[in-house]
């Protein structure tokens, strides 16, 4: 781990670290245990510590949108403040490409924003 990393930054790290292997290795998971895992993921987003870790998250939410959209319903509050979070925390000026920003607005718009009108 990073010297000056305290307990907060090594948590957002050692659950981006989750999301990672979720997202690689999810169809190795028995489908309830996947489940679990996504639910407690998703139940301590954005991370505030290591604002750097919400892009891995968004990146997470797109892939899983594309295979099981249904599954992102339950968390749709705690994925907006993680994309609002890509697009005006200040510390990721330099970390998070204007690219990534634009998607994740447009991610904004298409997904969650639909996902409003639908209810």
């Amino acid at each position: 781990m990073y010297e000056k990393s305290d307990a907060q930054d090594a948590k957002d790290n050692c659950i981006a670290c989750i999301i990672r292997i979720l997202d690689q290795f999810g169809l190795k998971f028995p489908e309830q245990e996947y489940e679990a895992m996504f639910g407690r993921v998703m139940s301590v987003i954005p991370f505030d510590a290591d604002p750097t870790e919400n892009e891995t998250v968004i990146k997470f939410i797109m892939n899983q949108n594309n295979m099981k959209p249904a599954r992102l319903e339950p968390h749709m509050e705690k994925i907006t403040l993680t994309a609002l979070k890509i697009l005006i925390d200040s510390r990721l000026v330099k970390e998070c490409s204007d690219d990534f920003k634009v998607i994740t607005a447009k991610f904004i718009k298409n997904v969650i924003m639909q996902e409003e009108r639908d209810q």
